[in-house]
């Protein structure tokens, strides 16, 4: 028995081992929910190399919202890695400092910047708007402003537009005059690109040339084309980066002259040399070299592959581009990290990455990833190549009709946003709400007015629509089922028993009966969450692509895996394709999956433009170029005559050359593969440019539709079963195409606007 003696003691030692907890973080942005688990892996597929995986964690702060669409700035120079983002707060702008490696927001502005950032030097960022120019200093107070109208930015240096046609170049941290620049006739305010010390200053002239102006004088003007990048103010050669026929052009310029320098062609990036001279490295298809800043001289080849522009610098290390979902962390020695990264912009910290794109949906946010383990392999990077595209029949095509609105199938005055074929079922939003037309019996069956219907997505019992307050789900007989409410959502995909709506990086699984929330997936590499819903046999599958595998969940087991395919490489797309997906990757590989028993099936062909259907996977490059309409015939042979005297009157003859036309433009190539893999069509069409498959189609054996001229007004009807053209349509608007299988034939007609009206081609 415990004495009485003893027991306050031990009560006290219980008090002293008592552990208290720190208070849980207050996010701003939260980070993803724990992942479910993965499951054993099936299999592994593909022929590149998957990323690493990097921990995406949260953005800590006593701000409130986190700001959408965020442009990322590096505060340059060494101590604690921070970074000022930009972006936008409901109807409001602001701009926020964030040390990148501690991850809490340390300030908020919403008055100061009336418009975005548009340079950041060592402890200001200066923004510009409507209202002029101002700055914002690192701890968080305006520094300065000024109603005038910003130029160019180049370092610590501002140039605005002063009175009478003067320059005044401000020092970013104070907002003083550093020197003020009459500037010489011909040479607008708008034209300036850059401004360095002694009121030197840079501009792009409409006529394609880049003058020099010193101590208020022409000092130079050297034809370059368009001007997207220059570095003007550092060392004896001027740099410019323009656009070219063989792509990016990088021009070096001498600074005193003008005289054109090195050029080097077909540049994907480049960046400040890692050993800390005054080099530059620069990634061409052929790989990274390090070259003198005048582009002089042989280059040294590095031992790096083909990358891309630069999105971040501190210290020794560069985090590069290297695919449109992937980042390589570099340093001094190689390959520090390979990343998922899909944002355009990032910020270095010592041990963390802060990314986000100002462009895209409204969704988007800040992400802040934990930068990985050294990366332990030799990094290969693939090539960036166009569609492979074999020879191919060049089909002819069907005369072109006007659309014959005879037996239109009308209804209220309204214009569609988006359609949907289930069945004999066509669904219809338009900003006058959601209708349900039958294809069988050519008639409206229901419409369903309300507020303004965008993506649509039909799952077993009912189809869900984007509206302004967030996913509305209708039942199949035009009854309301229930509403989600989200701010915004970017699009919709539904199969079996659930909805997934897609918002930014992340996609929330939606129960179709109730719409109650069932789990939320967040893509690895902040672009938007790969992922389709399938139903089998009454069992709904939802498939993603998450932690560098390919994993089919099952959403009434609580999204346990039913399996788990490793992904040699990354993973651009996935589609529903019959009983399985189409996984398409970063590479150009394409890959089929049976949902049943997690077989992969390797498509014979590369970079293709993929789209997969219940019966057929479709997919479309370029062809070979387009004869002309009237062959060129070739001239005839006269056979030469022997003349009797050599006289003017009595000449030799002289062969007529056969003048060749060049070659025209590129035929649109599409190809048509079993599921299993096989080979069922491949043809060439002459189509005018942009071709764009379109409208929506319904199930096996519905036709296939593209759009293609300007304005995509003109359609071609193709016939899925055998890859042939049987129907082209000149439409008299713009409109919404279909396709389905009814009643045993294929059919396809557009859904026109104003009135809202349903045609349907003619067999």
């Amino acid at each position: 028995m415990l004495s009485w003696r003893v027991l306050p003691l031990a009560v006290v030692a219980c008090q002293a081992r008592e552990v208290v907890a720190p208070p849980a973080p207050s996010y701003v942005v939260a980070p993803p929910a724990s992942a479910w688990p993965l499951g054993d892996a099936h299999g592994r597929f593909g022929r590149s190399q998957a990323p690493q995986l990097a921990e995406a964690v949260g953005i800590a702060g006593d701000v409130g919202e986190p700001l959408a669409l965020p442009t990322v700035w590096q505060v340059p120079g060494g101590g604690d890695a921070r970074a000022f983002v930009f972006g936008k707060l409901h109807d409001k702008v602001a701009v926020e400092l964030v040390p990148i490696d501690r991850g809490r927001i340390e300030w908020r502005d919403t008055t100061t910047c009336a418009g975005p950032i548009a340079g950041v030097a060592a402890d200001v960022a200066v923004c510009a708007g409507a209202g002029g120019v101002a700055a914002l200093g690192v701890d968080g107070k305006p520094r300065w402003k000024r109603a005038a109208v910003l130029l160019a930015m180049t370092g610590a240096r501002v140039a605005v537009a002063g009175e009478g046609g003067r320059l005044d170049v401000l020092d970013a941290a104070t907002g003083e005059s550093r020197a003020h620049v009459v500037l010489p006739a011909g040479v607008p305010a708008e034209s300036i690109v850059a401004a360095c010390d002694g009121g030197e200053v840079f501009a792009s002239l409409p006529d394609g040339k880049l003058a020099r102006v010193a101590g208020g004088k022409l000092a130079w003007s050297v034809p370059v084309g368009s001007v997207a990048g220059i570095d003007a103010c550092s060392g004896d050669a001027v740099l410019v980066t323009t656009p070219a026929a063989a792509g990016t052009a990088l021009v070096a310029l001498a600074r005193s002259s003008g005289k054109p320098g090195g050029r080097i062609d077909g540049v994907r990036g480049y960046w400040p040399a890692r050993d800390g001279s005054d080099r530059i490295e620069i990634s061409t298809a052929e790989g990274v070299a390090s070259w003198p800043h005048d582009l002089a001289g042989a280059p040294a080849w590095i031992d790096l592959p083909a990358l891309a522009e630069l999105l971040a610098s501190r210290g020794d290390r560069r985090l590069v581009r290297a695919t449109p979902n992937t980042a390589a962390l570099l340093d001094r020695s190689g390959v520090r990290a390979y990343l998922p990264l899909a944002q355009l912009g990032a910020a270095l910290g010592d041990d963390h990455v802060l990314a986000g794109s100002w462009l895209g949906s409204p969704a988007e946010l800040e992400h802040r990833y934990r930068i990985p383990p050294p990366y332990p392999r030799v990094l290969r990077v693939p090539a960036r190549t166009a569609g492979l595209a074999l020879p191919a029949e060049l089909r002819d095509l069907p005369r072109e009709l006007p659309v014959d609105e005879t037996h239109a199938i009308e209804t209220t005055a309204a214009r569609p946003a988006a359609a949907a074929v289930a069945g004999s079922a066509l669904y219809v939003a338009s900003d006058a709400g959601l209708a349900r037309f039958d294809l069988a019996a050519r008639a409206l069956v229901w419409m369903r007015a309300g507020s303004p219907c965008g993506a649509l997505a039909p799952a077993r019992a009912v189809v869900a629509c984007v509206a302004p307050d967030g996913v509305h789900a209708i039942r199949t007989d035009g009854t309301p089922a229930w509403i989600w409410p989200a701010a915004h959502v970017d699009a919709l995909a539904a199969g079996g028993d659930v909805v997934l709506a897609f918002a930014g990086d992340r996609a929330t699984v939606l129960d179709a009966h109730d719409g109650h929330v069932i789990e939320q997936l967040a893509s690895d590499d902040g672009g938007a969450m790969r992922a389709v819903a399938l139903e089998l046999a009454g069992t709904t599958l939802v498939v993603t692509y998450e932690r560098g595998r390919v994993v089919a969940r099952v959403p009434a087991a609580q999204m346990l895996p039913a399996w788990s395919l490793e992904v040699a490489g990354v993973v651009r797309a996935l589609q529903p394709a019959g009983d399985g997906v189409l996984v398409a990757l970063d590479d150009g590989d394409a890959y089929r999956i049976d949902a049943r028993t997690a077989h992969v099936t390797a498509l014979p062909d590369i970079g293709l433009a993929w789209r997969a259907f219940d019966d057929v996977v479709a997919a479309s490059t370029a062809g070979e170029p387009i004869p002309p309409a009237h062959m060129p015939v070739a001239p005839i042979s006269i056979p030469r005559p022997i003349p009797r005297v050599d006289s003017p009157e009595n000449p030799a003859a002289i062969a007529t050359p056969w003048v060749v036309p060049p070659p025209g433009p590129p035929a649109w190539q599409l190809a048509l593969f079993e599921l299993g893999g096989g080979v069922r069509a491949r043809d060439d069409f002459a189509l005018e440019a942009p071709v764009v498959p379109a409208g929506a189609r319904g199930p096996a054996g519905s036709p296939f539709v593209v759009a293609y001229g300007p304005g995509a007004r003109e359609l071609l009807v193709i016939d899925a079963r055998a890859g042939d053209p049987v129907r082209r349509v000149l439409l008299p608007d713009e409109g919404f195409p279909f396709s389905s299988f009814v009643d045993g034939k294929p059919l396809a007609g557009v859904v026109l606007p104003n009135p809202l009206r349903v045609v349907i081609f003619p067999p």
